[in-house]
């Protein structure tokens, strides 16, 4: 497939140090997009670990039921089907023998390497898990929580819908969220947190998802269609119209992939590197989550319950 690449006027050549060192030469992607798998269910989020790899999805009505699949000897096989009007809509873990999933109605599913186990949290509702530091964080419509020694801790509470997080090995930690047309990026790096976009015009992005290499190296984006980028000093915005953004992830520190597409736009995979941005695959369902690992590739799921990925060229 033939790639557009695309000069981003507002981002720097050189975003970060990372960009100017050449990575270790390894292995390229075999940039041939294959459907590995059609789940009946639709498909909200993909994770993998060292061997392992688990897709989640489900929809508001009984025809779509909530599913647990992992892959296995080659072979996607469903792991847990749940009956009711259900969404997982995310995922993620520490290993392969602790993984954790959040859905609708306040549940939080737990992986112990043997069974999946489901807690459930009322007059929450859950958007999003991420692990930080070996910290188990949940984005929620009514806070920001630590999972810890089985309870939820709120560790920030605001008036806002929280949606993601991405921390570094440093203490800093950032939580994007929306209220109305008006955009927050949450900072803290122990201390007090602040506001990173108190003051600024990027109104209208309903920022879901951030994802960062470095604490200058980081990009954000959300429903309105806008990429934000963070070089460590402020946030830019350097792509607009793009759709819904849904998803965020490097490849080797120096590529970042994102992917598109809502219920009336057709699914898409862009990346960025340096100051350009390549168009890479489209589907006519949306994309709603990535998995990268240097190693083995890109696999991305759709609400069509395609299993799409990208591999290395072994």
């Amino acid at each position: 497939m033939k790639k557009h690449i695309i000069l981003l006027a507002l981002l720097c050549l050189s975003c970060s140090d990372d960009f100017e060192n050449s990575p270790e030469r390894k292995p390229a992607l075999r940039d041939e997009w294959t459907v590995e798998k059609q789940i009946e269910s639709p498909l909200s989020d993909i994770w993998g670990f060292d061997g392992c790899l688990y897709v989640v999805g489900g929809h508001r009505n009984e025809l779509n039921k909530a599913v647990i699949s992992s892959k296995e000897n080659e072979q996607w096989i469903i792991k847990e089907n749940y009956e009711g009007e259900i969404i997982i809509r995310d995922v993620e873990g520490k290993s392969c023998n602790e993984i954790y999933a959040v859905g609708s109605g306040g549940r939080l599913f737990i992986f112990n390497g043997d069974r999946w186990t489901i807690r459930t949290f009322e007059n929450t509702n859950f958007t999003n898990v991420s692990i930080i530091q070996n910290k188990i964080y949940l984005s929620a419509s009514n806070g920001f929580y630590l999972y810890r020694s089985g309870e939820l801790v709120k560790i920030l509470e605001k008036e806002v819908h929280f949606q993601d997080a991405w921390g570094d090995n440093y203490g800093n930690l950032y939580v994007v969220a929306y209220s109305g047309e008006k955009d927050f990026i949450f900072h803290t790096n122990g201390a007090e947190w602040i506001n990173m976009l108190e003051n600024s015009e990027f109104e209208g992005s309903f920022l879901s998802s951030i994802e960062g290499f470095n604490n200058k190296n980081l990009y954000a984006g959300g429903s309105g269609g806008n990429l934000l980028f963070y070089n460590g000093e402020k946030w830019t915005k350097v792509l607009e119209g793009f759709g819904s953004i849904n998803d965020l992830k490097f490849f080797r520190g120096t590529t970042m992939y994102f992917a598109t597409g809502s219920t009336i736009n057709p699914g898409r995979i862009y990346s960025v590197n340096g100051g350009f941005y390549s168009f890479e695959y489209e589907t006519n369902e949306s994309i709603n989550g990535l998995w990268i690992d240097e190693n083995v590739g890109i696999y991305a799921v759709n609400s069509g319950g395609k299993i799409i990925s990208n591999l290395i060229n072994l």
